[in-house]
């Protein structure tokens, strides 16, 4: 109990844990009852514990963040998907009414029904399943709570969200490298977004989440032959100097989008490597760094093929076709310029540009 109370005082409301249920609930389970017997004594350590399986039972400020994220009340219906030990759902529901938990893997499913029921946690609900796909046949759910990290938020999770609800999930482009998200159903239906901690969390595994391990590519892909390099390609065919002139600040913004991005991915970076990782880095660092590698990639990639297709939808709208040689011609809407309406190749000046 002492330990328990220590975990709460210094790992939670020392680090700005404030919700008072959530804190209450934190200090009334026992968490040394949801990890393997041998790991009993690191039960309440400052981090995540394997539980079997190839699953973890998540660090306790991340289980107490998430769920205070979502802002659970007494008589709210809760779905959690990862039930992995029992013990954030444990934790729910000493909050709230209602919780339904899925779980994949049959023999955590089992271990945890088993382990709730045995501590007196009454409203808790164990299926094992599809957890990408939910409960719908107890939706709507006030809070909903995903323990694993999946490329996107499952849309069959967010059907069974009720008005007003809160979901909450690790979402990122790779397996093992995630943004928690929050998603909250407006009165008229919207849902809104907001993106918070950085995190690590196992793969969501499901048909609406990552696909089995082995049926997908490998996380790290720097090197790829058809991969652009890291500038702009050539254009087909140069802009004239008073469009670049009129246009220029647009690029400018443009590219300074692109190095903030770059920047914050690697700022992201080095915190995990200093604060995370350590030096030297472990495999399971490693394994985290190879995410952030590809991710800093496909951000690039992605930011660069943005740029390169507002380039061509420039070129494209802000030109037509000379009537004498078919060369290229500014569009009407540009006719202020003093280029307007005279052909780029052969000089001549029209009267409409098609």
């Amino acid at each position: 109990m002492a330990a328990r109370q220590a975990m709460v005082d210094e790992q939670l409301a020392a680090r700005d844990i404030r919700d008072a249920a959530v804190l209450a609930a934190m200090r009334s389970v026992p968490r040394e009852a949801f990890v393997p017997p041998d790991l009993t004594e690191s039960a309440y350590d400052d981090g995540p514990l394997p539980i079997g399986a190839g699953q973890t039972i998540s660090q306790p400020y991340v289980v107490a963040f998430m769920i205070a994220a979502a802002a659970p009340k007494a008589g709210d219906r809760a779905l959690e998907i990862g039930t992995g030990s029992g013990y954030s759902a444990a934790v729910l529901a000493s909050i709230v009414k209602e919780v339904y938990t899925v779980e994949r893997i049959a023999v955590l499913a089992e271990s945890a029904a088993s382990r709730v029921a045995g501590l007196g946690h009454q409203n808790v609900h164990v299926r094992c399943g599809d957890g990408t796909l939910g409960w719908p046949e107890h939706a709507p759910y006030d809070v909903i709570i995903v323990t694993a990290g999946g490329p996107r938020v499952p849309p069959a999770l967010l059907v069974q969200l009720a008005v007003g609800g809160r979901l909450v999930m690790p979402v990122g482009g790779d397996r093992f490298f995630q943004r928690l998200v929050r998603c909250s159903r407006q009165a008229d239906g919207r849902v809104v977004r907001e993106t918070m901690e950085t995190v690590a969390f196992v793969p969501l595994i499901g048909a609406e989440g990552w696909p089995e391990p082995g049926r997908d590519q490998p996380i790290l892909r720097r090197s790829s032959p058809d991969r652009k390099e890291m500038t702009m390609a050539p254009t087909s065919r140069p802009l004239p100097p008073s469009i670049v002139q009129e246009f220029g600040h647009v690029l400018n913004e443009a590219r300074g989008q692109l190095l903030r991005a770059v920047a914050t991915t690697e700022a992201e970076l080095h915190t995990i490597e200093e604060r995370e990782i350590g030096a030297p880095l472990e495999d399971a660092g490693r394994v985290v760094l190879q995410g952030i590698l590809a991710r800093l990639d496909d951000r690039e990639q992605a930011e660069f093929d943005d740029i390169e297709a507002g380039l061509e939808r420039l070129r494209s709208g802000f030109f037509g076709v000379c009537e004498r040689c078919h060369g290229e011609i500014p569009m009407p809407r540009l006719r202020a310029l003093p280029s307007a309406r005279r052909c780029l190749a052969c000089q001549s000046i029209q009267e409409e540009a098609r």
